[in-house]
């Protein structure tokens, strides 16, 4: 049997806050998605991926910005998303080296 997928609660305290920043009622988008008390939680444990899904779609739906998506991906600090950021930021580089080098 297949096991649930999952995200870092870190991930959705990131997109909260930038959705609070945007004007949306924080705790209002937690309900309705199914992830009250997930301040709560610690950062590292995990929540269903469909919990997430939802909260993107209720977001898209009511945020005043169109390119909700596009500036918190520029805007979250990797740091805030603690080891997985870490190895998301170290890895940019060599993947970007390695795809130049098969290209030149």
């Amino acid at each position: 049997m297949r096991k649930p997928e999952t995200v870092l609660v870190r991930v959705i305290l990131a997109l909260l806050e930038r959705a609070e920043q945007l004007g949306l009622d924080r705790g209002n988008l937690a309900r309705l998605t199914g992830l009250e008390g997930v301040e709560s939680q610690e950062p590292d444990a995990r929540v269903p991926v469909s919990k997430e899904i939802a909260l993107w779609d209720l977001i898209t739906v009511h945020s005043p910005d169109p390119a909700f998506g596009l500036k918190l991906g520029t805007s979250v600090e990797v740091r805030k998303l603690g080891l997985v950021g870490y190895a998301m930021y170290w890895s940019c580089p060599v993947f970007v080296d390695t795809k130049l080098s098969r290209v030149q």
